[in-house]
This record gives C-alpha cells, structure tokens and sequence, in this order.
C-alpha cells in the first residue's frame, strides 16, 4: 500500500475505534458522560478531597473548564465540594456513592472492551499493538 492509503485506512480504522470509545462512556444507567467528565470523575476517585486547581492541571486544562465540569457532575450527583472552613476559598471536591457507582461501572466497560480488542489477537500481535501506540502516545504529546 501507498503512505496516503494506508493514512486513509488508518484513519477510517482509528475513527471506528474512537466511535467504540465513546460508547463505553454510556454507564450504569446515566446519561452519556464527557471525555473530561469521566476523566475527572476517575481522577477525584483516586484523590479524594482534591482541590480545583490540582484537579485542572492534572486535567491540563484551566481551572474555569473544571469548574464548568464539576458543575455537571455535581448536578447528576456524581460528585460535591466542601468549602475549606479556613480559607473559604478553598474548594475541595468527593464523589458521592453514585460518583463511585459511575467510575466502577465505566471501569469495568473498559476492561471489557480492552479484553473483546485484545482477545482477537496473538500474545505477538498484542505486544506489537501496545508497542505502537506508547510509540504513537509520545509522539502526539511531543515525545521523540
């Protein structure tokens, strides 16, 4: 194959992949979650009481997008914030027994999917996908 068919067909095969992502993001009965909803979601699981303005440069993003998201997630309550008694502006955030419920579902949909992916390959074929998309991981965020 030329370098532009197979660009075609990596990208037609790479936008079937992303459209099998965003399914996953259909959890335990909730209406459909965001990219950064979940990710933030799973970051405050791991880090209970994490500050907005951590939870925004884990996040790579500015701290108005994560207040613009934890805005949603605390109207579906999945999430809440606790104001520090100290310093009130102090915003710390949890997430509520749904907000776990949500993470474990979404965490288990992953898997899956991951086990359906790799389950149609050789342990060599395996080895060479994950090989190559760390490769192309470090490539998109700058890395040689």
């Amino acid at each position: 194959m030329k370098a532009k068919e197979n660009a075609t067909v990596f990208w037609e095969a790479f936008d079937k992949i992303i459209r099998s992502f965003s399914s996953m993001n259909n959890v335990s009965g909730e209406e459909s979650l965001g990219k950064l909803d979940i990710m933030a979601l799973e970051v405050v699981s791991r880090n209970e009481g994490l500050i907005m303005s951590e939870l925004a440069r884990v996040l790579d993003v500015r701290v108005n997008t994560v207040t613009g998201i934890a805005d949603r997630l605390v109207e579906r309550r999945l999430l809440k914030r606790e104001r520090n008694h100290k310093d009130r502006r102090v915003i710390r955030l949890y997430t509520t027994p749904k907000g776990r419920k949500t993470v474990e579902a979404y965490q288990t949909n992953r898997e899956s999917f991951f086990r359906k992916l790799t389950n149609i390959l050789t342990r060599e074929e395996q080895d060479g996908l994950v090989s190559v998309m760390v490769k192309i991981a470090g490539m998109a965020e700058g890395k040689k």
